[in-house]
């Protein structure tokens, strides 16, 4: 989890294993009337922290805003929360998915080519039984082509490609979804490793909920995470 980034009543997802990272269903506040012009999403404010965003319905417009603001305050945190071009945000509204473009820095989140959009509910159910098949019949090359092609069917063409991880956003019930690899977080995935029980221990006496997943590739292994732990 981040480091400063601990409040009651919040869910912290650490990964266990090389490559972990961690996920953060936080909150922010976006700047009040914001409104893309020109294309690009506004700059953040200076001051950009995960306060108490509220989980109403959002215009397209508004999701974009909060989508440059949450890779802003994650994306500029080098190295402690992000390193080169990991991790992704995602945000969902008015039935889409908004996300961070593959191979896009999150702190780099402007114009319409650093983001995607795909439709939540049509890649949700496509995914979900992919990873429904793959947790029984294992991983495939056919079922990782199907899961492939499904994300360039669905995605908004005008916009950025989307990342292999995309499924497992559309498939997790948050509106928000932070996927970042915070050095605190990878420290804490090594420590359960080598003393289970005992990390989550310290944070239920700080009130803060705090899960550990097996470490994943991108693609339709995550989605049997994501599947099961979502």
């Amino acid at each position: 989890m981040p480091h400063g980034g601990r409040r009651p009543g919040r869910r912290y997802c650490c990964g266990t294993g090389p490559g972990h990272g961690n996920r953060v269903d936080g909150r922010i506040s976006p700047r009040p009337n914001a409104r893309p012009a020109g294309g690009h999403l506004p700059a953040a404010p200076p001051r950009r922290t995960f306060g108490a965003l509220r989980m109403v319905d959002l215009a397209p417009d508004a999701a974009l805003v909060q989508l440059r603001i949450m890779c802003g305050a994650i994306g500029t945190q080098v190295p402690l929360w992000t390193q080169g071009a990991g991790g992704n945000v995602s945000v969902k509204a008015a039935g889409r998915l908004y996300i961070k473009a593959s191979g896009q820095r999150l702190d780099g989140v402007d114009g319409p080519t650093t983001y995607a959009a795909l439709p939540v509910a049509p890649l949700r159910a496509q995914v979900a039984e992919l990873a429904g098949q793959m947790a029984v019949q294992g991983r495939t090359p056919t079922a990782e082509a199907i899961y492939a092609t499904a994300l360039t069917e669905h995605r908004d063409a005008t916009l950025g490609r989307p990342s292999m991880e995309s499924g497992m956003h559309a498939l997790l019930p948050g509106r928000y979804v932070a996927h970042f690899h915070a050095l605190s977080a990878v420290l804490m995935g090594h420590h359960e490793l080598l003393q289970p029980g005992y990390v989550r221990a310290l944070c239920a006496a700080q009130g803060v909920v705090a899960d550990f997943v097996p470490a994943t590739l991108p693609g339709l292994q995550q989605l049997v995470v994501a599947h099961e732990y979502g």
